[in-house]
């Protein structure tokens, strides 16, 4: 005899079933060394200690022979200058690359590389709004950029030391233009020049 609720019973052995196939199938995946609390493999802590290291931190090269050796490497003083300036966040690592392909062992294997595309700079600079307005963004109608026509493709590093950001040194050469730097001058203090008059 057909019940009314026949296909309510149904309903409840399938979801029972499916309830049972689930976590007999988790308990077979889930390791042993899952902890449920912190929702992790403690095992993985092991396995991470394995593999080679990659990354060293600032530490690394701050405190390392070849660098502290001498008091006077250029090096170093860009070291203590980025440790005081706007970049003291960063990890040399994420400018120079991994320090496992520049020491291996303590001796160098290859030069840390330095990137001098203005794309790599955009990473962090790139005018976006989720940025808050005291972060610096790059702009084409910023005075500098204006004056020497720089856009989004050009070379950072050629005015801006990425070691003392805040600090922008023109080129050496144009550094040296008392000219120049004074049309810059005129240029900053004249509230009627607007970057957009090109």
């Amino acid at each position: 005899m057909i019940s009314a609720y026949t296909h309510v019973f149904r309903l409840i052995i399938i979801v029972l079933i499916g309830v049972v196939c689930f976590f007999g199938i988790k308990g077979f995946f889930v390791p042993d060394s899952w902890d449920s609390k912190l929702f992790y493999r403690v095992d993985a802590l092991e396995d991470l200690k394995q593999q080679p290291l990659r990354h060293g931190g600032n530490q690394a090269c701050a405190s390392s022979g070849c660098h502290a050796e001498q008091q006077q490497d250029s090096h170093l003083m860009q070291l203590q200058h980025l440790g005081s300036g706007n970049h003291k966040g960063l990890a040399c690592e994420n400018c120079h690359g991994p320090v496992s392909l520049h020491v291996n062992n303590g001796s160098k294997i290859n030069a840390a590389k330095v990137h001098r595309q203005g794309k790599f700079c955009l990473q962090c600079h790139a005018p976006l709004i989720s940025k808050p307005e005291s972060f610096p963004k790059f702009s084409e109608d910023h005075i500098g950029h204006w004056y020497f026509d720089v856009d989004d493709k050009a070379t950072c590093i050629k005015c801006h030391d990425p070691h003392k950001p805040g600090f922008m040194p023109l080129t050496k050469a144009d550094n040296n233009n008392k000219l120049l730097r004074n049309k810059i001058g005129q240029i900053s203090n004249n509230a009627q020049v607007q970057p957009d008059m090109r």
